[in-house]
């Protein structure tokens, strides 16, 4: 996973630099842990030697290696970079607070002492990380709970699943001191992040963050095509005038106000709804009901939503949509989109009057 991820054209982004070093510190908690089983049980003073040093080695590690699944899960949620770089100040206080305490071992033994058989026992500091730890992850899903509204529903599910391993295998540690399971919840949640980074190439839109292309046409293909079902609702949205903000202000700003146009629709959007950027500034929303009348409430959603924003003044152009809606009945994916199509650039027509 570690070749895999380093290899990523995108290797300097910060989340896939966070996975990085969370697959590094689990790998090198694992070593650790194959390393005290095979010096654990020896009575000569070399390999007693030997245990404590390992054994602090990990002591210092397994804090920088958990709280580094806690960063790589908020920036998921938080996507921003400078409440992760503070709060990543009082964890390097944390880190450090653990390694003179570690370090200092040989003075008190509260983080772990060696029996004279050559057995390792872990002290009372272990509970004390363990409540740091814990701190950590209630942080993490208070951000999950009040940035609800920001995350799509199964990226929410599929971040609430990333944390149970882990925090199953801390709680396990904890309530069985001396056992080492935590490394195993760790590999479990790398696994999952790779397999969804994985996902994440084929289906969603670099850009914007939703479903690409590709994705929308499966999702209509099995629509249509599936049994007893040849109907399919859908709105196409193209943004009025993009041409006039890229001239005016630059093309990155004509990126921000796709991916802002792609926020304002997930926030309109239901359970069940499916949001797919179609190609350029066009967007397909394939609702989960065919009924014509939550449609048409759909659509004044996202139009209220849309002066919503404008009224906010954030930037120094208004957005505008042109939608266009239609319930298809059939199986062709083609004739479907190029119905919707149609109806977007009537409603543009009268608009614009072109």
């Amino acid at each position: 996973v570690l070749i895999s991820t380093n290899q990523n054209i995108e290797h300097r982004q910060v989340t896939t630099k966070l996975f990085s070093g969370l697959i590094i510190g689990t790998l090198l908690v694992i070593l650790l842990e194959i390393t005290t089983q095979a010096l654990t049980g020896r009575v000569d003073a070399t390999a007693r030697d030997a245990l404590w040093i390992v054994s602090a080695a990990h002591a210092i590690l397994l804090p920088f290696a958990t709280y580094l699944v806690f960063f790589y899960l908020d920036y998921q949620i938080l996507q921003n970079v400078k409440i992760i770089v503070k709060r990543l100040r009082f964890f390097w206080g944390i880190v450090i607070l653990n390694s003179l305490v570690v370090v200092t071992n040989f003075l008190h033994g509260f983080v772990f002492t060696i029996d004279k058989k050559g057995l390792l026992h872990r002290g009372g500091w272990d509970v004390v990380l363990w409540v740091i730890a814990f701190i950590g992850f209630a942080i993490l899903f208070s951000d999950l709970y009040f940035h609800a509204n920001k995350i799509d529903m199964r990226k929410k599910k599929f971040l609430f699943l990333l944390c149970l391993p882990v925090l199953l295998g801390a709680i396990l540690q904890l309530v069985f001191l001396g056992t080492d399971v935590l490394w195993a919840g760790m590999t479990i949640t790398i696994l999952l992040i790779h397999a969804s980074l994985q996902n994440s190439l084929v289906t969603i839109d670099y850009l914007t963050g939703i479903f690409n292309r590709r994705e929308l046409d499966e999702y209509v293909n099995y629509k249509l095509n599936k049994t007893g079902e040849a109907t399919a609702s859908g709105i196409f949205v193209d943004i009025d005038k993009l041409k006039s903000i890229n001239d005016n202000y630059g093309h990155l700003e004509g990126d921000e106000a796709i991916r802002t146009v792609a926020s304002i629709i997930q926030q309109c959007l239901r359970k069940g709804d499916f949001l797919s950027r179609y190609g350029g500034d066009e967007f397909v929303i394939i609702p989960k009901t065919n009924d014509p009348d939550k449609l048409k409430r759909l659509i004044d959603a996202i139009r209220i939503a849309v002066n919503e924003f404008n009224a906010k003044a954030l930037k120094p152009y208004h957005l505008s949509l042109s939608l266009g809606f239609d319930i298809y009945e059939g199986n062709n994916k083609d004739e479907f989109f190029a119905l919707l199509d149609r109806h977007m650039y009537e409603e543009k027509r009268r608009k614009h009057g072109k």
